[in-house]
């Protein structure tokens, strides 16, 4: 029935998910003899193939992002492949830019019209990730303009500490990240990938060049290196056309 109204396998198994976990509780307490969710045959999930950008696609993103609202979150979220609640969620509490370390520790998620506030998914999400001399300008450059907007709006500006907010210090809302993004990929005439998919471009653009999958699983936020392989690192035609060719020259087999 879920799947006749349009919800995909994944939502699906998370509606499932949380009803056989209600069940069970039930079931221990002994209002019903058994899990009846235990016996529910699920959708078979497929896996999702990213659409991703390369290196240049990369940084193209980030130019056409300059002045726009959503510049912050594509300059952090290309570097360092946050998820679109952690970006959303990231407070200067969480910005060391004196041992320029930058926390990964809250995501903010939306509910209805509502936004909330939650710590980070998973034990391995909340992390520390270097901040680099380009990161580091950008960011104290951030916060001076934001200090300064500040000063000019006085009691108009509204104090929220997020990173990435409007001029006039609200936080972006973690749907409009979304919309904008897709509109911003239109307006300058960029393919088309969802926002998810900068994550995965990162992750690919790292391994690319030589980055170990460990760190980049670490740098991801990934319990296991396998949700990293799996899911997130997608080698081109011309990486595997580097891999075939190297079998050739191993073997030294000519037609």
């Amino acid at each position: 029935l879920m799947l006749d109204k349009g919800l995909s396998p994944a939502t699906v198994k998370r509606h499932h998910a949380n009803i056989r976990k209600s069940l069970q509780n039930a079931m221990e307490l002994n209002m019903i003899p058994y899990n009846v969710a235990d016996r529910t045959k699920l959708p078979k999930q497929r896996q999702y193939h990213a659409n991703i950008y390369d290196e240049q696609q990369l940084m193209t993103l980030i130019t056409k992002s300059k002045g726009t609202p959503l510049e912050s979150v594509i300059m952090l979220c290309v570097y360092y492949g946050l998820r679109r609640g952690e970006v959303a969620g990231l407070t200067w509490e969480a910005v060391n830019l004196d041992e320029r370390i930058l926390y990964i520790k809250n995501t903010r998620i939306t509910a209805k019209t509502e936004i909330f506030q939650d710590t980070a998914k998973t034990e391995s999400s909340c992390r520390a990730l270097p901040i680099e001399n380009n990161m580091y300008n950008y960011l104290t450059a951030l916060k001076q303009k934001q200090e300064e907007n500040k000063k000019a709006l006085g009691e108009a500006y509204h104090e929220s500490g997020f990173v990435c907010c409007w001029e006039h210090g609200e936080p972006l809302k973690v749907s409009y990240i979304s919309h904008a993004f897709s509109d911003l990929l239109k307006k300058n005439n960029l393919p088309h990938i969802r926002f998810h998919d900068i994550r995965h471009s990162t992750a690919t653009a790292l391994l690319r060049s030589g980055v170990s999958l460990k760190v980049i699983q670490e740098i991801l936020g990934h319990s296991t290196m396998a949700t990293t392989a799996n899911f997130y690192l997608h080698p081109d035609i011309e990486e595997k056309r580097k891999a075939v060719n190297t079998m050739s020259n191993i073997l030294k087999v000519t037609a």
